[in-house]
């Protein structure tokens, strides 16, 4: 990878600074309040995330193996609940379609964690049920030592046409369309040819995981209006990773017809890609809890923004700061608070935002 400089205190001096120069500390207020009126769907796979936390007993005696002692479990709100619990921190007009199993587990989570002004249009499937991520968590550390699938992650029998008919009816309604696509069965040939014809504006990210490593690239969306994209994920797609990342992306642009692309660099910070100019935003906190569903926020807040046009600035800045905010949360135990948000940027500019 490029070296885009380091995150050091000077460096994230230099651009708060830079920011307050060019003006687009003042336009934070407005873009922010901007996205309450946006009327969005949000599509894509259920996913329970389950955290099994243990302590470490030591090597078992008879196999070269570790031995753990289970303490205790937590379940949230995964894949595409947890982009919805996102966006409906900055929309108040945020309607979910997903398809889930045929378990109580999953009517429990929804029905506890799926934020309050959140409507929902969910498709059951009566044979199996939703998926769920056990990871178990050294607890002293927050060390994931290894994770389980409760079952096969693309067995999910969705309703195909309802779900077609649904958005043949009902996508005119929605200002943009939000894609949380994790391979997992949700999104099927049909309905990815459907959400590209008709939705207004369209925000995707496709996302590699052990389960679909090599065939599930955003290429197969042959347009988009926003993409946001690991690193990793964009040499996947583009089956290079040798070329300059500049390169890819432009690559992946004329490919997807997609003008606006946001490529998360993990400890690097973040490249967005706007009209063929380069915008580069170092990470503004090094604290980190757990980088699970951090771009998931990250995606979240930035589509939103993308599409209201904000500032190619003020994108993955904002960007940045919800990832950082989002890194010290466990799991998607909760979504990252606008309230929070405001305060980390308040704290990092030294002012208070009206």
């Amino acid at each position: 990878m490029e070296d885009f400089g380091d995150s050091s205190e000077r460096i994230k001096s230099e651009v708060i600074s830079e920011l307050k120069k060019n003006g687009i500390s003042d336009m934070i207020p407005s873009s922010l309040s901007g996205l309450k009126d946006l009327k969005i769907l949000v599509v894509g796979d259920t996913i329970i995330d389950e955290y099994a936390y243990c302590e470490t007993l030591g090597r078992a005696k008879k196999e070269p193996i570790l031995v753990f002692k289970y303490d205790y479990s937590e379940n949230f709100a995964g894949g595409i609940l947890a982009i919805a619990n996102h966006v409906s921190e900055f929309s108040n007009n945020v309607t979910l379609l997903t398809s889930v199993g045929n378990d109580i587990l999953v009517d429990e989570m929804i029905s506890k964690n799926l934020n309050k002004n959140i409507s929902k249009k969910i498709f059951k499937d009566s044979i199996y049920p939703t998926l769920i991520k056990k990871r178990y968590v050294y607890s002293y550390r927050a060390n994931k030592v290894f994770e389980v699938y409760n079952k096969d992650p693309e067995k999910l029998i969705i309703s195909e046409d309802e779900v077609i008919n649904y958005l043949e009816k009902n996508l005119s309604l929605f200002d943009m369309v939000i894609v949380g696509d994790f391979g997992h069965g949700m999104i099927t040939d049909k309905i990815k040819e459907t959400l590209c014809r008709k939705s207004k504006y369209l925000a995707i990210n496709v996302q590699t995981n052990s389960s679909n490593l090599g065939f599930n690239l955003v290429t197969k969306f042959n347009k988009a209006d926003y993409i946001s994209l690991t690193y990793e994920e964009l040499q996947l797609a583009m089956q290079d990773r040798k070329s300059d990342l500049k390169d890819l992306i432009k690559k992946l642009s004329l490919q997807t017809k997609c003008k606006k692309i946001c490529i998360t660099l993990g400890k690097k910070g973040i490249l967005y890609f706007d009209n063929w100019t380069f915008n580069y935003m170092p990470i503004f906190s090094d604290k980190v809890v757990d980088t699970i569903g951090a771009g998931d926020a990250v995606f979240s807040l930035t589509s939103l923004l993308a599409c209201r046009n904000a500032d190619p600035m003020l994108i993955p800045f904002l960007g940045n700061c919800v990832g950082a905010l989002a890194v010290q949360i466990m799991g998607n135990k909760e979504p990252v608070k606008s309230e929070k948000l405001q305060m980390f940027i308040e704290e990092l500019f030294k002012v208070n935002l009206p």
